[in-house]
């Protein structure tokens, strides 16, 4: 039968006489330390200066770790993080020289040249629509013979 004096250790750094029922093992050396001493730096091990403990950082996006230097994560945000913003391909009207980003609103589909145009150039002689394709398409509307 186990004793409840059999489970209690006391801290192997030298001079210090805590007892521990519950110890901490170093993750280094392997030996077991009181609350007070747990810490590699604070029972000085003599492990951890032959371990090269280099600094990382985790990447935002997709929680990665990187090393802590500006170069690396800059390759992986731009190259290698899969979770990358993605563009989001825009409508702009047709008409040369105007930037208005269509939506479900504001799209208007010329009949004649069947492109997208903003509602002020949505008529054919606002957006120039070749006129050969709008006389066919007149004829053909209104003279079903033609």
């Amino acid at each position: 039968m186990a004793y409840f004096s059999d489970f209690i250790k006391k801290c192997e750094l030298e001079g210090c006489r805590n007892h521990d029922f519950l110890p901490f093992k170093c993750e280094y050396c392997g030996m077991s330390f009181c609350e007070l001493h747990k810490k590699a730096q604070d029972h000085a091990c003599s492990m951890l200066a032959q371990i090269d403990i280099k600094k990382v950082v985790l990447c935002e996006q997709c929680n990665v770790a990187l090393p802590d230097k500006p170069e690396e994560i800059k390759k992986h945000l731009i190259y290698k993080c899969p979770h990358k913003k993605k563009k989001i391909p825009v409508m702009i009207c047709n008409h040369q020289g105007c930037r208005t980003v269509l939506n479900d609103i504001n799209t208007y589909i010329c009949r004649e040249c069947k492109k997208n145009f903003c509602l002020p150039h949505r008529y054919c002689f606002s957006h120039n629509c070749p006129k050969e394709i709008r006389e066919k398409t007149f004829l053909q509307k209104y003279f079903f013979f033609f």
